[in-house]
């Protein structure tokens, strides 16, 4: 258990507690002390407003010099998260060494706020057409999935 508090430890030591992020260990995934979920609500003004977006954080044995993957398992509709849960950004560089754990964090919630059309999969050329050409459709499903899928009763279901 000293790697999960010095993981902890680290952690809270680089990331505001004014953002709207909430980190937890939950041994419901087994005792593997660098599996962590993360919480995420989004952000007002957005599509994604007060939802609840649950994540994996599975982290190296060598943070931060090593990135953490990190994965949605809560369903959202964007541009740059795969129906997966994998998170596309325009540079694979934004996990590598030298970041905190505050700037990892940051440019996840980043995405709810502002999508990067230039960096999305081919399989998401709809898409990507959508929220060019007709932002409000675009909006009015991320909306639409945000209210079915991240309910914080959806959030919890995570757990079970």
């Amino acid at each position: 258990m000293s790697l999960l508090n010095d993981l902890l430890e680290k952690i809270q030591d680089n990331v505001d507690p004014n953002y709207p992020i909430s980190l937890d260990y939950n041994p419901k995934y087994g005792e593997n002390p660098l599996h962590w979920t993360c919480l995420m609500i989004g952000p007002e003004g957005t599509p994604y407003s007060n939802g609840y977006f649950r994540l994996t954080i599975d982290f190296t044995e060598d943070p931060p010099k090593k990135p953490p993957e990190i994965k949605f398992l809560t369903k959202i509709y964007h541009l740059n998260i795969y129906d997966d849960g994998h998170v596309c950004l325009k540079s694979n560089n934004c996990f590598g060494e030298g970041k905190n754990f505050e700037q990892v964090f940051y440019e996840i919630y980043f995405l709810f706020i502002k999508q990067n059309p230039e960096s999305t999969w081919s399989s998401f050329e709809d898409r990507k057409k959508l929220y060019n050409d007709k932002r409000e459709e675009f909006n009015r499903i991320a909306i639409e999935w945000t209210k079915k899928y991240a309910t914080e009763e959806e959030s919890n279901k995570i757990y079970d």
